[in-house]
């Protein structure tokens, strides 16, 4: 299999298991609220998806999960930084709004 399809994959396996886990727990949180599923999931998932990427950081940082020993030089630098921070504020803001958007439609 080349590396772009693999890529590809692994993007939609994530993006996948994300919608699900998120859709299991709007659905708990919907049993016992007055909250709409749609925008819900939507709202959970943006909170999922940004602490895992907090989460990820800090593993990589030295005596993180990833780097215990602090030897490895895991966390991108420069640009690398940028692009990673900017894709998970992008990305958490675009699922919450999709969320509100939803709200403003009664789903």
């Amino acid at each position: 299999m080349r590396a772009s399809t693999q890529k590809a994959l692994d993007f939609l396996r994530v993006l996948i298991t994300g919608a699900l886990i998120s859709a299991v727990v709007a659905a708990a949180i919907c049993a016992v609220s007055n909250a709409k599923i749609a925008s819900t999931t939507f709202v959970v998932w943006a909170a999922l998806f940004l602490n895992a990427n907090i989460a990820t950081w800090e593993d990589a940082a030295p005596g993180g999960f990833d780097n215990p020993d602090g030897k490895e030089d895991l966390i991108p630098k420069g640009w690398a930084k940028f692009w990673f921070w900017s894709a998970t504020a992008l990305g958490s803001i675009m699922l919450a709004f999709i969320g509100w958007l939803l709200t403003q439609h009664g789903l």
